[in-house]
């Protein structure tokens, strides 16, 4: 903020008169925000939001809900239908113009993808038979073999399976049916279907 000092004189034209003097301050005008992170998401993904070029507690969020309370730098939350929608932040002027920034997030309902193989012989290329989930997924994962014996079984938020059984012998190479339970943001989905298992050697 620039200041300076001015002065004036009152009184009758050519004549003195009592002289006064006042400070003029001069705000510079302040910079647009500036909204960074990632923003096509799918369902259960992390949203998170920083803003820069800001003061703080001289600037609000408006969230696709409304208003926010607070002034965090870094706006976080799990994507959901609700989150999709436009993120606002609105930086206080002072004496000068209130200045804002948008960014537009979007999110989707993701499948998963469930492999038909895999090889898990150990050479680092394809070990494990994985199908990865969200934050706010989780797995109930059951293998049978074809005689319908349950031969492995998990509940995560993820499933790395190695081929291995349940008292973790490797199991022959071979098709083994499996059912998986997703249950997604309150919603259940069940996927069943073949691995091929094949060590290739």
């Amino acid at each position: 903020m620039a200041r300076g000092v001015g002065s004036a004189a009152s009184g009758s034209e050519g004549c003195d008169g009592p002289t006064g003097s006042v400070t003029v301050s001069i705000q510079s005008a302040i910079a647009v925000p500036v909204i960074m992170g990632n923003t096509a998401l799918c369902e259960g993904d992390m949203l998170v939001l920083t803003v820069s070029g800001v003061v703080v507690n001289g600037f609000t969020w408006t969230t696709p809900s409304g208003p926010m309370a607070g002034t965090a730098l870094v706006f976080s939350a799990a994507a959901t239908v609700g989150t999709a929608g436009t993120y606002t932040v609105h930086a206080n002027g002072g004496e000068c113009p209130d200045v804002s920034a948008s960014i537009e997030v979007t999110v989707e309902e993701c499948g998963i993808i469930i492999p038909n193989v895999f090889t898990p012989n150990g050479d680092g290329s394809n070990d494990y038979f994985v199908v990865e989930g969200t934050a706010l997924t989780s797995f109930e994962f059951h293998v049978f073999n074809r005689w319908g014996q349950e031969v492995y079984s998990s509940q995560a938020a993820s499933i790395a399976w190695n081929g291995r059984g349940k008292g973790s012998d490797a199991l022959p190479d071979g098709v083994y049916y499996y059912e998986l339970n997703e249950m997604r943001s309150g919603k259940n989905t069940v996927h069943t279907g073949y691995i091929q298992l094949t060590r290739g050697r």
